[in-house]
């Protein structure tokens, strides 16, 4: 945090990426080997910010029952449930 107290996060963008992400559940459930990228760029003058995310090789049905469990909101579960449906 800079000397004004101010946060600093996100005003230059950020990038991540996740290769051979793997969460497993205190239950013992795992989602198999993913590659995940995320891009955020801020608004820039006349620009507007930009988002970006990727995900390779994910089920969408294993990541449904993989969000079951959890500690998201009923609505945010039936999204990706919705969402799996369709796959």
């Amino acid at each position: 945090m800079p000397v004004d107290g101010k946060p600093t996060f996100d005003v230059n963008g950020h990038a991540l990426t996740l290769n051979d992400f793997s969460p497993k559940t205190a239950d013992g459930l795992s989602l198999p080997r993913i590659i995940i990228s995320e891009s955020y760029l801020p608004v820039r003058c006349t620009q507007s910010g930009k988002y970006n995310l990727q995900a390779k090789q994910l089920d969408l049905q294993t990541m449904a029952n993989f969000a079951q469990r959890l500690s998201l909101t009923p609505a945010k579960i039936k999204m990706i449930d919705d969402l799996a449906s369709r796959g």
